[in-house]
């Protein structure tokens, strides 16, 4: 019985899930993945290769938007302001995708310690890889575990019972702040 159970520990877990791979690439004490295949890599670099495309995707048809606004605005006022037009245009980088083969690259961004906090290492470094920042937000904030949403569900159970079903949803979102936040209000 124990056998068939270890067994089908590698059946169901043999794969890595994709998004833990995407944070492992971006916290910066792991980005090698040194522990999985070179599959395994590669599938997880293309996939945040991909989420990069996209994050570049869009902040350029963000920014083509503002530009056009500009530009709207410009000619409403029937003013045409080269200064203001040089100053605000829209500047791309002839490559773009070099901010994430750099960070990637362990020779150009070693990486960092095992006592470096990531988010510390971001903060610090988000002027650098400001794409990739955003990609490292996104991902390495996903919670490890479900345990904060299950505690803070056991204690609305409690707070809100068949005794107080006219209880104001504000009110019981107050008492559920106070409850969470009790070891930092200081009353006396």
């Amino acid at each position: 019985m124990r056998q068939a159970i270890y067994d089908s520990l590698f059946i169901y877990w043999d794969q890595p899930i994709m998004i833990s791979l995407l944070a492992s690439l971006l916290d910066p004490r792991l980005k090698t993945l040194s522990t999985w295949g070179e599959d395994i890599q590669n599938n997880a670099k293309a996939e945040l290769k991909c989420q990069f495309e996209e994050l570049i995707k869009s902040n350029l048809t963000q920014s083509s938007s503002l530009s056009d606004n500009l530009i709207q605005q410009n000619s409403i006022l029937h003013r045409p302001n080269r200064l203001h037009s040089s100053i605000f245009s829209v500047v791309t980088a002839s490559n773009p995708f070099s901010e994430l083969d750099y960070y990637l690259d362990p020779i150009h961004t070693p990486i960092a310690a095992d006592n470096v906090n990531p988010f510390e290492w971001w903060a610090i470094r988000k002027t650098q890889f400001p794409n990739v920042a955003k990609l490292a937000r996104k991902y390495l904030s996903i919670p490890a575990s479900s345990v904060p949403s299950e505690r803070l569900f056991f204690d609305a159970g409690n707070q809100i019972t068949a005794k107080r079903t006219r209880l104001d949803p504000k009110l019981a979102g107050k008492m559920m702040f106070i409850k969470r936040n009790s070891n930092a209000i200081h009353i006396f």
